[in-house]
């Protein structure tokens, strides 16, 4: 009975050992290697205002308009978003042809290319400026004497002195009829400056504001309609047929606290931005301060 017992458990233990073990499947581990997307330099942000940066753009662009005085460059059109150059004492200043220029020598309408920083919003900081397609502008000497006396001739009708006068360059007048007139610069030692059509030789604007700081509190007074009566004298001394024109022009008179305006517009224009006007604009003190007369562009 016993060796029965015993036989039944060895089978048992033989069975057991003959029944497969269930598998453990072991993975391995998956390694997914990461990707990456260039992006074309065209595409990449621009900097906004106070963002550090040292990426230096290059754009080119038409220029509009140029101040001196704060060194900056307007362009016709906003190129990558920009639309002004800040145009610095260390920037580089040249012509295709490697020719050095200055800032005077940059004028309305010629192609430039410029490499800079962003600087604040719609402006970039000029590293280089380079003149493409244009050669510098020389002021003709016999254009040069014409406009000169039709400053000098404008300034005895106005009452201004006659002081030395400097050719600072070309520039658009913004308040002509269609307001691209390109016209001749011209500023004298006060600092007023002179607009002069150079096609006709004519004054068309005289811009004065500097002056006003320095008008001494001395100065008598002035009442109203003497200075109405004054604006009155210089237009009709610097417009032909301007008696025959006041039927037809529309008179307007205001001020702004000491400065007043008197004014004469053209309404039988058409298809003109801006109308044609005349206007004079006096200190309360009776100085000129400033001188419009787009009337001769109204054909």
């Amino acid at each position: 009975m016993i060796r029965k017992y015993i036989f039944l458990a060895l089978l048992l233990i033989f069975l057991s050992s003959c029944t497969p073990a269930k598998s453990k499947t072991i993975v391995p581990p998956t390694t997914i290697a990461p990707t990456y997307e260039t992006l074309p330099s065209s595409t990449l942000p621009i900097p906004t205002k106070g963002a550090e940066s040292s990426i230096v753009i290059l754009i080119s662009g038409t220029v509009k308009d140029i101040s001196l005085s704060t060194r900056v460059i307007t362009l016709n059109e906003s190129v990558n978003d920009f639309n002004t150059i800040a145009v610095t004492e260390e920037s580089e200043l040249a012509f295709s042809n490697g020719s050095e220029i200055t800032l005077r020598d940059i004028q309305p309408g010629m192609t430039i290319q410029i490499t800079g920083q962003p600087g604040e919003s719609n402006a970039l900081l000029a590293n280089q400026v380079l003149v493409l397609n244009s050669t510098p502008i020389t002021s003709n000497k016999q254009s040069n004497d014409q406009q000169i006396d039709a400053i000098n001739t404008i300034r005895t009708k106005l009452d201004l002195p006659e002081l030395p006068l400097e050719f600072i360059g070309t520039s658009i007048m913004a308040n002509s009829p269609n307001m691209n007139l390109e016209v001749a610069l011209y500023e004298d030692t006060d600092g007023r400056k002179y607009s002069v059509n150079p096609r006709t030789n004519i004054v068309i604007e005289i811009d004065a504001r500097s002056i006003l700081l320095n008008i001494s509190p001395d100065t008598p007074l002035m009442p109203e309609e003497e200075l109405e009566s004054r604006a009155l004298k210089y237009i009709l001394a610097t417009t032909p047929d301007s008696e025959t024109l006041q039927a037809d022009l529309m008179y307007e008179y205001g001020n702004k606290e000491d400065m007043y305006f008197f004014s004469w517009y053209d309404n039988n224009t058409v298809g003109l931005i801006n109308r044609p006007f005349a206007q004079v604009g006096l200190h309360k003190r009776g100085v000129l301060f400033a001188y419009y007369n787009t009337l001769s562009l109204a054909e």
